[in-house]
């Protein structure tokens, strides 16, 4: 019988040297990040959140590239428009 291990983090942070990364919900299955979510208020466009955050955390200097390894999906949402995908989705 296998076990398999799901968790879901709130507010993720991880420290670089210039910059802190937190995203909103990242959703764990055996300890790979396999899903993130970044919520936004309902004034703030969903594509915008993929462009300004989602994107921020893949950079190699400032960012959280190592999360992406794994990763199979990514969700924004501002609570009525939401839009998921890969990093490299359009």
């Amino acid at each position: 019988m296998h076990c398999a291990s799901y968790a879901v983090t709130k507010q993720c942070v991880t420290s670089r040297a210039l910059y802190t990364s937190r995203p909103d919900l990242v959703a764990f299955a055996n300890g790979l990040p396999l899903v993130v979510i970044e919520l936004k208020k309902p004034c703030v466009h969903a594509r915008a959140v993929f462009d300004g955050n989602l994107t921020s955390y893949k950079h190699p200097q400032n960012g959280i590239p190592a999360l992406f390894v794994f990763n199979a999906l990514l969700i924004a949402s501002n609570g009525t428009d939401s839009g998921g995908g890969s990093l490299t989705a359009d």
